[in-house]
């Protein structure tokens, strides 16, 4: 049952409606893992449903294989798009400053940063508000007066960034830092609001940081935000709307798929071709080797005196003689056989003369 079930499997992929069924298999188990798991699964996933799935099923030819892959990814990189640029779309939650030393003591100064709106057109006016509590400041830092401390936001498209020239940003990236200068030593948690208009369309991201001076040594710390572990960096705003982020992605989107998915599975795609085309052309080789004419009914039954056949009997030559006079491909000399000794030829006990060279044979 399960041979007659494989069967009809190999047998309908090989029509051109399974060979769609198996594009879209590849496509649809890519997809999955590469969208809602993680990139790296896609990797295995596409080599097994891309790859292995096909050649397992009989589908081997290295051109359906090359063009199914490219289908998949060209495929697979805009609809994955609409799922990365929805999850961009999405509000970040509130951020807060690290509890532990040295920009805490056992709580948060900075607590609840927010974003409000998350996502608007060029030139809405975006509000960020946190609460700064003192009470969490770490020994040292509890100046006695706050007339140089402030908490700043850091607004660009640079994600991190808390000046202009980030190195991991190409220059020229838009800035802004907005000030917030206290009047009086807060001693109780104090709210703060910030206000700007974004007049440029683009996936913006902030951050903010309290500057604090250390009342022992004079010099200033930061506390910052906790934000994204890569460059410490908190999403927002998006302004411009879905079509504005898609376009932002896709080109990273696409460098993506190709860098993480097609670049393995041409690789091994170049490697079974290598090994297919050398099995073809070891069978060739196995194809156009001599092989050896087997004996006339004259030379094994026939009566004595009567030569063997000729290497050109019946055929094409059969190959070059070996040291002992055989055609190569034929084995040892029989028992009943000997070797010519002028020329190496095989004859009979029963010959007197050499059927190759005409050389008088002892008997």
């Amino acid at each position: 049952m399960a041979a007659q079930l494989t069967g009809g499997f190999r047998g309908f992929v090989q029509k051109p409606l399974g060979k769609v069924a198996l594009v879209a298999i590849s496509f649809l188990a890519t997809a999955a893992a590469f969208i809602y798991v993680t990139p790296i699964l896609g990797i295995p996933v596409f080599l097994v449903a891309g790859l292995a799935l096909p050649i397992l099923s009989g589908v081997k030819r290295p051109r359906f294989l090359a063009l199914s892959g490219l289908v998949v990814l060209l495929v697979l990189a805009p609809v994955a798009n609409v799922y990365f640029t929805d999850q961009l779309l999405a509000p970040v939650p509130a951020a807060s400053s690290s509890p532990a030393a040295p920009d805490g003591n056992g709580g948060s100064v900075l607590q609840n940063a927010t974003l409000s709106p998350f996502t608007g057109g060029a030139g809405t006016n975006f509000t960020w508000t946190v609460m700064v509590d003192p009470n969490y400041l770490a020994s040292g830092l509890t100046s006695t007066n706050w007339s140089n401390d402030s908490v700043r936001l850091y607004l660009s498209t640079c994600p991190g960034a808390t000046n202009a020239t980030a190195s991991y940003c190409a220059s020229g990236y838009p800035f802004v830092i907005l000030y917030y200068n206290f009047t009086a030593p807060p001693t109780s948690p104090t709210p703060i609001t910030f206000h700007y208009v974004v007049r440029s369309n683009g996936i913006w991201a902030w951050q903010m940081g309290l500057h604090v001076q250390n009342r022992t040594t004079s010099s200033y710390s930061d506390i910052f935000l906790v934000g994204d572990p890569t460059w410490n960096g908190i999403e927002g705003p998006v302004v411009g709307g879905f079509s504005t982020v898609y376009v932002a992605l896709i080109t990273d989107i696409f460098f993506t798929v190709f860098l993480y998915l097609g670049l393995p599975f041409y690789f091994l795609l170049l490697i079974y071709m290598v090994l297919k085309n050398r099995e073809r052309r070891r069978k060739e080789a196995l194809q156009r080797a001599p092989r050896a004419v087997p004996p006339s009914s004259e030379a094994t039954g026939g009566t004595g005196g009567t030569s063997p056949a000729t290497p050109l009997e019946g055929g094409n030559p059969v190959g070059p003689a070996d040291g002992n006079g055989r055609a190569e491909g034929q084995g040892p000399l029989a028992s009943s056989e000997k070797a010519c000794p002028s020329c190496g030829a095989v004859v009979y006990p029963s010959e007197t003369k050499c059927w190759k060279c005409g050389a008088t044979l002892q008997g």
